[in-house]
């Protein structure tokens, strides 16, 4: 018998013989198909149901349920002296199947099948998409123990006494939005929410610009315009020029050499746009590439209702929406960055008279507004109201927020420049 079937016959007689260690084994052995051996995957999930229904866990009981493999019961039990070392053997039997599995994947795809993958991007993506799901494998199962988390969060805490801030807070540029939400902590989703033409993009453009001024790597992924258009409305931004003359290229005065002067200084930050990726499995090619040459700072996807997922099928819309919040929080946790994922709002908002809008508004809302961390909503009340006394002003509400404050900022708003800035104060 090889050293794999040893250990999975290992891990079979060590639950039998005593149960309490199930739950051990289950945290890395999940079900019986990770076993070579099927009928010992066949007792794998017996007695995982027994345990799960309450029922005694011994020979005669495992006998009883499973009789056709009595024999092989029998010498597994004669084989076994301790179950001292169970937790070893279980990660044995999950490290061999993450290799099989890792096989299995890499000879499934042939990168000369041109119908199947239109690019090498695609093969790749293909490929990483499947090491990501076998290194999730191990992952979940590896734990910290409670006396090194703390020496880390210490280590942590002291590193940033001496440096005088919170490394793992990623200020906005916004002095007000800041100050609300503490900034955005490292692994947080983000979902930044409106109605149409209420410059989420463009806030999420600024904000993206301020954290790249800050040296941090953006990654903007646009799902929606072109990584051109995004390019020129940031000349605007951050040039401070009527965007109409970026688009019809009539400067007047020193317009374009604020326009190059933009282009130089943003030729020099680490913001890259992604116009060519549509479902998520692309999206998390791309982060997992750029996260293994340095830290990403922040990821913003532009948004959250073009995204679909090829080969998979969902119940309904929210079921879907759903399922691709979560991935993105947990692409957050994966790759050690922060997400602002855009969303679009319900049409809802333009049934009432205050159009401000709540979380009950995020389209088919239950399972995004779960999945984020911080909920913020865009209002500009000159777009529904333009007598107001608020022209060029923009709210930004926090609706909910894990570790900040619930409430409300104000941005200024210069729509000709799709710019957001700081709201000046009175003395």
């Amino acid at each position: 018998m090889t050293q794999k079937l040893k250990s999975e016959q290992a891990v079979i007689g060590s639950i039998i013989m005593e149960p309490d260690c199930i739950d051990l084994v289950k945290k890395y052995i999940p079900n019986g198909s990770y076993f070579i051996n099927s009928n010992f995957g066949k007792v794998l999930d017996t007695v995982y149901k027994m345990n799960d229904e309450g029922q005694a866990i011994d020979l005669t009981t495992v006998f009883d349920t499973i009789p056709e493999i009595a024999d092989m019961l029998s010498e597994i039990m004669d084989a076994m002296v301790t179950t001292a070392h169970v937790e070893e053997y279980a990660k044995m039997v999950r490290d061999s199947y993450a290799r099989r599995t890792l096989r299995g994947v890499l000879t499934s795809i042939n990168p000369l099948d041109t119908k199947k993958y239109n690019t090498p991007l695609d093969v790749i993506t293909e490929i990483e998409k499947g090491i990501g799901d076998i290194g999730q494998i191990i992952q979940n199962a590896e734990e910290m123990s409670t006396l090194d988390l703390v020496n880390v969060c210490l280590d942590d805490i002291e590193k940033d006494m001496e440096q005088g801030i919170n490394r793992n807070i990623l200020p906005t540029g916004f002095v007000d939005l800041d100050r609300l939400l503490i900034g955005i902590e490292l692994t947080e989703n983000v979902i930044l929410a409106a109605r149409p033409s209420m410059g989420k993009t463009s806030l999420a453009q600024c904000i993206a610009l301020n954290v790249a001024k800050n040296g941090e790597k953006v990654l903007f992924f646009s799902l929606e315009m072109s990584k051109e258009k995004l390019m020129n409305r940031l000349f605007s931004i951050e040039g401070r020029v009527d965007s109409e003359k970026v688009r019809t290229r009539k400067f007047e005065g020193d317009s374009y050499s604020k326009v190059i002067n933009a282009a130089s200084l943003i030729s020099n930050l680490e913001l890259t746009i992604i116009d060519n990726a549509f479902n998520l499995s692309e999206i998390r090619s791309i982060v997992a590439r750029h996260a293994a040459s340095s830290n990403i700072g922040l990821v913003v996807i532009d948004y959250l209702q073009l995204l679909r997922e090829s080969g998979r099928r969902f119940q309904n819309r929210q079921v879907e929406l759903g399922y691709y919040a979560n991935e993105i929080a947990r692409m957050a946790k994966t790759y050690d960055t922060r997400t602002i994922t855009l969303s679009q709002l319900s049409r809802a908002v333009e049934n009432r008279d205050n159009k401000r809008p709540r979380l009950s508004d995020l389209y088919e809302s239950g399972a995004i507004e779960a999945a984020a961390d911080i909920v913020l909503f865009l209002y500009r009340d000159e777009y529904y109201n333009p007598d107001t006394e608020d022209k060029g002003i923009a709210e930004v509400g926090a609706a909910k927020t894990r570790d900040g404050a619930i409430g409300s900022c104000r941005l200024a708003w210069i729509g000709d420049y799709y710019l957001f800035g700081n709201l000046a104060r009175e003395a």
